[in-house]
């Protein structure tokens, strides 16, 4: 529709199609404004959003977790033009820790049915809800494996928790700042972490739970762990007071820590952990998996890519400080397996899928 300019002296009449677009357009211009960083009121966060295609075949409502697969114009060596300039659509499909969909996902703004397009935020701040499993564990949230409907918190993360509704453990709706980067362990970046815990099974509390879960680290999956452990057994077992231990840094005799790749995720695969051991005076005592009698520290990773890390105790009491230090190497996928040797299950002339090849 075209309209034509007006003569001086002429009278002014402005046809229903011209006054709407006008009204149109100044709206339009309005909520640009607000959107820039303006005062104007209702404004939103900043966000950056992309168009994604559910394929993860079902209907997804509004705020739903979507993986990011690849883009629909997705080679630059083709069609360049296409690339370039072509509409930005992503794959959108059920995260997956094994696909290293760890901080790479986005929550949708708008429904969208299977196997059609609609909007989504792959930065800023977003309504998600979040599984929280432990109250202290619930400042940070990445995906949870294989789940549309929810981010899981954790220790670490690539989504900041800003606000979550209730005071009780569950899947709740939260205001969560996605797409800026992550505690000091989360996202599945390379990354160092520590702690001290306090551990105490004493003689007048023999129902104290013999297993106890007592520190994690998201992100876990395609990576090399490598996790020192330091236990100080504390100079008093009682019923009540302080139990300090000491958590300053000993000696270890050289133990250089657990190094575990893990390549896969098991929800129930315990691995035996060794540690270094110390008596109430700093002197070593012993080095391996059981350098305390009855004492055993175990890890697992679970399929959502959380390291978790847990105690056993057959004995009647101890009371120790126990340090830890883990160094995390990620990779995007697990590696190719190189083969080598002669005999068994290969001969010396079949090497794999030409991975590596024996020098001649």
């Amino acid at each position: 529709m075209t309209w034509g300019k007006a003569s001086a002296g002429q009278p002014l009449r402005i046809p229903a199609d011209l006054h709407n677009a006008t009204i149109d357009a100044v709206e339009a211009h309005l909520r640009g404004k607000g959107r820039a960083g303006g005062s104007a009121a209702g404004q939103r966060p900043v966000q950056a959003m992309v168009q994604i295609s559910n394929d993860t075949g079902g209907d997804l409502a509004a705020g739903s977790v979507v993986g990011l697969g690849d883009p629909a114009a997705d080679d630059p060596t083709g069609e360049l033009g296409q690339f370039l300039f072509g509409e930005l659509i992503f794959s959108g499909i059920a995260p997956s820790a094994t696909y290293g969909h760890a901080g790479r996902f986005a929550v949708l703004v708008e429904p969208i049915a299977d196997g059609f397009v609609g909007r989504a935020v792959v930065q800023g701040v977003v309504r998600v809800k979040v599984q929280i499993d432990d109250l202290d564990v619930a400042d940070w949230a990445d995906i949870d494996d294989g789940e549309t409907g929810n981010l899981l918190a954790a220790a670490s993360g690539s989504a900041r928790i800003l606000w979550f509704e209730g005071s009780s453990t569950g899947t709740v709706w939260a205001i969560c700042l996605i797409g800026c980067g992550g505690s000091g362990g989360g996202g599945g970046a390379d990354t160092s972490a520590s702690f001290t815990a306090h551990y105490s099974l004493s003689q007048y509390y023999e129902s104290y739970p013999e297993e106890c879960t007592f520190w994690s680290l998201a992100g876990c999956l395609n990576a090399f762990l490598q996790i020192c452990l330091d236990v100080r057994k504390c100079e008093e077992d009682l019923p009540i007071g302080n139990h300090p231990g000491n958590t300053e840094a000993r000696s270890n005799g050289g133990f250089a820590g657990n190094g575990i790749a893990s390549w896969l995720g098991d929800d129930s695969e315990w691995i035996e952990l060794a540690y270094t051991a110390h008596d109430t005076d700093g002197v070593i005592i012993a080095t391996g998996v059981e350098a305390i009698t009855d004492f055993h520290i175990h890890a697992r990773v679970t399929t959502a890519g959380l390291l978790e890390l847990r105690t056993t105790n057959d004995s009647l009491t101890l009371s120790c400080v126990i340090s830890g230090a883990v160094w995390r190497k990620s990779y995007p996928a697990a590696p190719g397996t190189i083969e080598f040797g002669a005999g068994g299950c290969h001969d010396d002339t079949t090497w794999g899928d030409g991975v590596w090849e024996p020098p001649a």
